[in-house]
């Protein structure tokens, strides 16, 4: 199982050099997407968008996904390393369905704990 965070989800949606990358990367694995992808890609709702919510499992933020969460956010702001919430509430997830997961902004890589599989892109 690997969760595409709604950068992935969206790259993937769009058909892009990186959303043909992760497709080709996780072809043997089951995709899903956390319910903070949904409420992020419902943003910007278009017929794709909720095909492909209604075709991908979604994995809640349950009470073990909120002490992961917290813990992630605590020792994040304890360093001074804050990230995106959202993406912290969605790291929380993984850690807690023991998930690898799949980004592409850079907030995922500052999050320890997290296993991120790593698209080799170049920035």
């Amino acid at each position: 199982m690997i969760v595409l965070d709604t950068s992935a989800a969206i790259e993937l949606l769009c058909g892009s050099e990186i959303g043909r990358k992760i497709q080709e990367m996780t072809s043997d694995d089951e995709i899903v997407i956390t319910a903070h992808t949904v409420h992020e890609l419902l943003l910007g709702e278009d017929d794709v968008v909720l095909e492909f919510i209604s075709n991908t499992r979604v994995l809640p933020y349950d009470g073990d996904s909120a002490v992961a969460s917290a813990r992630i956010e605590r020792g994040l702001s304890r360093k001074g390393r804050m990230v995106n919430r959202m993406d912290i509430l969605i790291a929380g997830v993984c850690v807690a369905q023991k998930a690898r997961i799949i980004a592409v902004d850079k907030d995922f890589s500052r999050i320890p704990g997290i296993d991120m599989i790593d698209l080799q892109l170049k920035n």
